[in-house]
């Protein structure tokens, strides 16, 4: 500060305030007021020096915030690939409007935006002496993915009445959200994402959505907002004119989910997946045209699939897995242009799957399994150039597998159902298929095993339970599949040791078969298959379980 005092008063001294209304004298004045002002921003960006933008209390709680917490480096959070040092330009001797993660409103040099985001601090970050809750101006707040060690928030959160975001995710909180939240009526952007299943009572939720009338965007993940009373999900409604996003997952939510909620004219995005005892029904009428995600997955949500679903127009995704829907699948669904994830698994659905089918160019995944659909598999199926993924097992599908002209797939799973007809042949065209399950059809024929040695980035391999399909293993052709890590031919007719080079091969069943003969020494070779398989016990499976694929 006494560098721009001495400056301020030079140039004073030069400048006779009587002679202020001379032409020269004035143009003067002005040239060197102007070099002054450039002087003073050129100094600004000077890390050493200390500078009058930040408020010095803001500052002071910084550092005190700093000073108050370990750093915990060994421990991380995903999506935190590592964990960032952003306090490290935290000092005394710097201006804390340049400090990482700390922006400030360029006038009154309060801070308005704290964003620590992945940093490797742990303790009590919202607990009672912690110093954020003296930044009276901070608009946005975000802690997520550090280690809070299980504490809790504490009431103070109410004080920081000009927060528009929130982002709490990952954090390890636990225990109440403090009823004063309710009282951050600028609220925007309100994120929490509960590791330890924080509570989040109706009277504190009713207050907040009737206080914060701005909110766009709400996320709230495993936080239990059940209690002896059900939530009010209609006053929702208050956020008419506001609401984008709603995303409310594993918060056991009970009662039945108000139809006029999915009318809200700006609504983009719901999700309210793992909500085991929410009921619902899917609008006839009315729909929000702007919706273009829709997750209700594992809750109790049932009824029709409705026709007016077609007028939503730009979704993107529909998962409707895990409910309760029954009826026919309507046509119009699948004219959705800008449909990428198709997901109704396990449902009560019927009827054949719709096959007059012409605007799926987007599609990526479609997942139909755990349903009773019948008939014969549409021919777009096999011709989507878009699809990467087609799941249609656990239905009654009839028919032959028809031949691919696509070779987008990377996952085909049919199994179950009662398919017949010999082995398509453009599967060995697939050159993506990572993960392939025909296992419990009615298919027949012979298959040449080491026609898979070209679908060279097979993973999965499932061909059980297929009584009338035979697979030959005798040919002088080296079959070698370099990806492959499970294999699944139990009960496939088998008299034989398969004999095949799987380096990376895991898991092999060759179970309820009539083996006999030797061991292929490739198999000895491939983990620690031989021990298991050198006991000449003919009926068994490797007994270790598939992780997430």
């Amino acid at each position: 500060m006494a560098r721009f005092q001495i400056a301020q008063l030079r140039l004073i001294n030069r400048l006779n305030l009587l002679d202020w209304f001379q032409p020269k004298t004035f143009q003067m004045a002005l040239v060197l007021l102007s070099y002054f002002i450039i002087f003073q921003c050129l100094l600004l960006h000077v890390p050493s020096y200390d500078c009058f933008l930040c408020n010095p209390r803001d500052k002071y709680a910084l550092l005190q915030f700093k000073n108050s917490f370990l750093v915990n480096s060994s421990l991380y959070f995903l999506p935190c690939s590592s964990h960032s040092t952003k306090m490290e330009s935290w000092n005394n001797m710097t201006d804390c409007c340049g400090w990482d993660g700390v922006i400030c409103d360029s006038r009154s040099g309060h801070v308005i935006d704290l964003s620590l985001f992945c940093s490797d601090l742990r303790g009590e970050i919202l607990g009672s002496n912690s110093s954020i809750f003296k930044l009276r101006d901070l608009q946005q707040l975000s802690l997520s993915n550090i280690d809070f060690s299980g504490s809790s928030i504490h009431s103070a959160i109410g004080d920081l009445v000009n927060l528009n975001q929130l982002s709490l995710s990952h954090c390890g909180i636990s225990g109440d959200i403090p009823s004063t939240i309710s009282h951050l009526s600028k609220l925007v952007y309100l994120h929490i994402d509960s590791d330890s299943r924080m509570r989040l009572d109706p009277y504190t939720w009713n207050n907040l959505i009737h206080n914060a009338t701005d909110l766009r965007e709400i996320f709230l993940f495993g936080v239990n907002m059940s209690s002896g009373e059900e939530i009010s999900l209609p006053l929702l409604s208050n956020l008419s004119s506001s609401l984008v996003s709603l995303h409310l997952l594993d918060a056991q939510i009970q009662g039945k989910w108000p139809t006029d909620i999915l009318r809200l004219p700006n609504l983009q995005e719901i999700d309210l997946s793992s909500n085991e005892n929410l009921r619902g029904e899917l609008p006839n009428s009315n729909w929000t045209t702007s919706l273009r995600f829709l997750y209700l997955s594992g809750t109790a949500f049932s009824g029709n699939i409705p026709d007016s679903i077609a007028h939503l127009t730009f979704l993107n995704k529909l998962d409707l897995s895990g409910c309760n829907f029954y009826g026919f699948l309507p046509p119009s669904l699948f004219n959705l242009t800008q449909l990428s994830v198709l997901d109704f698994s396990d449902n009560k659905l019927v009827g054949p799957i719709p096959t007059q089918i012409t605007k799926l160019s987007k599609l990526l995944y479609l997942y139909l399994p755990g349903n009773m659909l019948n008939g014969l598999i549409p021919r777009w199926c096999y011709s989507l150039s878009s699809l990467l993924l087609l799941d249609l097992s656990r239905n009654q599908l009839t028919g032959s597998i028809g031949e691919f002209s696509t070779n987008s797939l990377q996952y085909l799973l049919l199994s179950d159902n009662k398919l017949q007809g010999s082995f398509p042949n453009s599967i060995f065209q697939l050159q993506n298929l990572t993960y392939l399950s025909l296992s419990s059809t009615y298919l027949s024929g012979i298959v040449d095993f080491h026609q898979f040695s070209n679908v060279r980035a097979l993973v999965y391999l499932d061909l059980s339970h297929n009584s009338w399909l035979s697979l030959n293993f005798e040919d002088d052709f080296d079959c070698i599949l370099p990806n492959l890590q499970y294999l699944f031919l139990s009960s496939s007719n088998l008299s034989s040791f398969p004999n095949f080079l799987a380096p990376y091969l895991q898991v092999l069943d060759i179970s309820r078969n009539e083996l006999s003969g030797d061991i292929s020494s490739a198999l000895c070779n491939i983990n620690t298959l031989c021990n298991q398989l050198g006991s000449q016990q003919l009926d068994w499976t490797y007994p270790k379980m598939l992780g997430n694929i």
